[in-house]
């Protein structure tokens, strides 16, 4: 069973996974994270998420009754879509993630570790 405190890791993960679809276009490190191993075109991967996670994410119910595959699916109609102008905003409304999330302590510190952990396995 899940306890809170892997629900919030979980969460903090996707805050990085998040943030990382924001500067897709302006970082090179998180292109990369981002296009290693894509299990998709939503650039989900292992480096982030488990699988359960993932089938989590991708089955989610926001605010507006619907999952993220639906949003997803009716945004593919209308065009291409792009990580940090299409994507990231679609997750942050889906998963209540506040704009200012990447100014908390927390998230900073995640981060940084993070990307430490990256460097290590490249």
């Amino acid at each position: 069973m899940k306890t809170w405190g892997d629900f919030k890791e979980f969460f903090m993960r996707l805050k990085i996974f998040l943030n990382d679809l924001m500067t897709f276009g302006s970082d090179s490190d998180t292109r990369e994270r981002l296009e290693k191993y894509p299990l998709d075109n939503l650039y989900l991967s292992y480096i982030y998420f488990t699988e359960s996670e993932i089938q989590y994410i991708r089955t989610f119910v926001g605010d507006n009754g619907l999952t993220l595959e639906q949003i997803l699916h009716a945004k593919k109609q209308d065009f291409s879509l792009c990580a940090s102008h299409d994507l990231a905003p679609i997750f942050s409304q889906q998963f209540g993630i506040k704009k200012d999330f990447r100014t908390e302590k927390c998230f900073i510190k995640a981060y940084k570790q993070f990307k430490k952990e990256w460097k290590k396995r490249v």
